[in-house]
């Protein structure tokens, strides 16, 4: 969890194994964060982009913001964007069973200053103004800290060839 000054905390942690799993994860984790403090927007990666997922987050009543592929339809957006933002309304539908669909807000927003990248992608459950999308991608931005944090974990762990434990 980010906080509105940038704090960040941990809800909590939970080891999925596959998609089913996953689905459960995400509807019980955004419910616990909920149970314990007032959640403006949860804030995913794009492991967790997908009509599924979207439906999952969708049922909390948590409202969520999940970074979407990078592909032809957020070039296309991309491509069309006036001052680098552009949003729309579109319903996501799975092509194989479970058959579901979701609708959800697309949107896309200058990325980063060192991203890689030109753009990032995003859809959330919310209907936004492009001045709103903008605030969010600024705030996704926060994010960063925690993957970090991750990533690097096993970087701070202390290594010896002593036996003595003191």
């Amino acid at each position: 969890v980010v906080g509105d000054r940038g704090e960040k905390f941990v809800v909590g942690v939970k080891l999925v194994a596959s998609r089913q799993e996953k689905y459960e994860s995400i509807k019980h984790l955004l419910n616990k964060a909920d149970d314990r403090l007032y959640v403006r927007d949860a804030l995913l990666d794009r492991g967790f982009y997908g009509t599924l997922y979207a439906r999952a987050m969708k049922e909390t009543g948590v409202h969520f913001v999940a970074r979407s592929q990078v592909g032809y339809k957020a070039k296309k957006m991309w491509d069309n964007a006036e001052d680098g933002v552009n949003v729309e309304r579109v319903t996501m539908s799975r092509s194989r069973a479970p058959y579901v669909s979701v609708e959800v807000t697309r949107f896309v927003v200058p990325a980063r200053d060192d991203a890689d990248a030109e753009y990032m992608a995003f859809i959330t459950d919310r209907e936004l103004t492009e001045k709103q999308a903008r605030k969010i991608g600024r705030d996704y931005k926060r994010r960063w800290g925690i993957e970090t944090s991750y990533r690097v974990i096993n970087d701070f762990l202390p290594k010896t060839t002593s036996k003595d434990v003191a």
